[in-house]
């Protein structure tokens, strides 16, 4: 979700391509993710096994 370097590992990479049913929808969530976390937003997205971001947004 980096809006500024929108890769992930090459492993994670290797891992979507296989499990992918449907790329275009997936890629077009990923945007519409990254547009609600844009710089004037009050929204705060994260991956939910992220647990030392999530102690972060806990703390604000």
């Amino acid at each position: 979700m980096n809006l500024s370097r929108q890769s992930c590992m090459p492993g994670l990479a290797v891992y979507q391509h296989i499990i992918d049913t449907d790329r275009p929808s997936r890629r077009a969530n990923q945007e519409r993710l990254r547009a609600l976390e844009g710089p004037s937003s009050e929204i705060s997205v994260f991956c939910s096994h992220d647990t030392a971001k999530l102690t972060d947004l806990q703390l604000r």
